[in-house]
């Protein structure tokens, strides 16, 4: 399983409004972290 090392600092880059995919194929770890800051 991969673990996304820079969750933090690409949330903190994308804009806590709006819609977003994740389109990496992967399981979702740094949209899952934008949506819980865009609460």
């Amino acid at each position: 399983m991969h673990t996304p090392v820079l969750l933090d600092q690409v949330a903190n880059m994308v804009p806590k409004k709006g819609i977003h995919i994740d389109a990496t194929v992967g399981a979702g770890g740094h949209l899952k972290k934008v949506c819980e800051l865009g609460k």
